[in-house]
This record gives structure tokens, sequence and C-alpha cells, in this order.
């Protein structure tokens, strides 16, 4: 259980500290993902500017939670992963349903439009959340070294493959 865990806490870790840099990194991406929120007009134009930072700061909550090696900043990390993923879930689901194609600005300035790739990527980075949690809590004692640098070089992997999925489904759809 407790190499679950260092992968989830890992890929997680990847997934949004990149969500986090390419959003807060500079003024342009910032503004860039700001502007994409504005387009699923989802909440009063007054209210997105909030929105939109609370979104950078619930991102980097989780980053910070799942880097405390304690059981319970874990728990706590991977709930606020799921709560937030869910939240996005929701929200590219509701623009979908309005043909709302805005752009997707996950992980900083995309030209990519959302889409159900983004709802499956979302759902299973929930599910990784849940399972972690889920290892987290039945984990007893520590992961050997080998086997714990293992897990988190998977989770790396597949947190890198995550990040740039938009970039991989492009670059094999030109085909």
């Amino acid at each position: 259980m407790r190499t679950l865990e260092i992968s989830a806490r890992t890929l997680l870790v990847v997934v949004f500290a990149v969500a986090v840099y390419g959003k807060a990194s500079n003024k342009r991406s910032y503004l860039a993902f700001e502007h994409s929120l504005r387009q699923m007009s989802l909440a009063p134009p007054v209210l997105v500017t909030t929105i939109a930072k609370a979104t950078i700061a619930a991102e980097a909550v989780v980053v910070c939670l799942l880097l405390i090696p304690t059981r319970w900043c874990g728990v706590a990390g991977f709930m606020v992963a799921t709560g937030l993923l869910a939240a996005m879930t929701g929200v590219i689901g509701m623009n979908i349903g309005k043909k709302n194609r805005a752009p997707c600005n996950c992980f900083g300035a995309s030209d990519a439009e959302l889409g159900v790739q983004h709802i499956l990527r979302n759902l299973g980075l929930a599910a990784t959340a849940v399972l972690g949690a889920t290892a987290t809590l039945m984990a007893l004692g520590a992961a050997d070294l080998a086997s714990g640098m293992l897990a988190a070089a998977t989770g790396l992997v597949i947190g890198s493959l995550i990040v740039f999925l938009e970039d991989l489904i492009a670059l094999f759809a030109r085909g």
C-alpha cells in the first residue's frame, strides 16, 4: 500500500505543480487562464478573478499537502485534489454540454479546446486521488528504499505523460 501512496502522491504533485506553474508563472499565463474562465461563462464576470486565484491557491495547497510526508497531510491533500478535480470536471462537462469549447488552460496557455479527453483525464486523476487516500489510510510502516524510488519514478513518468497528453494527442493526430 505504501508504494501506491507514493506513486499517487508523486503523480498528483507533478500534475498540480505544473498546473500552478502554467497558470501563475507570469502575468500572460495568468491572464490567459482568467480569460479561459471568462469564456466558460459559468460565473458572473465579477467573480472570475476570485475563482482564478482560488483555483491556483487550491492547486498549490494540494502540492504542499502531498509533499508533507505525514498520513493526515496526505489524506487531506488527496481529498482536496478529489474535490478540485470533481469541480473542474463538472465545469468542463457543463461547457461541453453547452457546446462551448473554450480552450483548456489547465497547464498554461493552450489552444486545445475542452473535450471528452479532459473529463477522462480528470476522472482518472480523481480516481488516483481516492486510491492514494485509501492507500495512505491503510498503509502501515515504510516502503523499502528500492520500492519507494520505483513508486516515485512511476508517478513522475505517468504524471509527466498526463501533463503532456494534449501535445501527445496532437502529435499522433497529425499522423
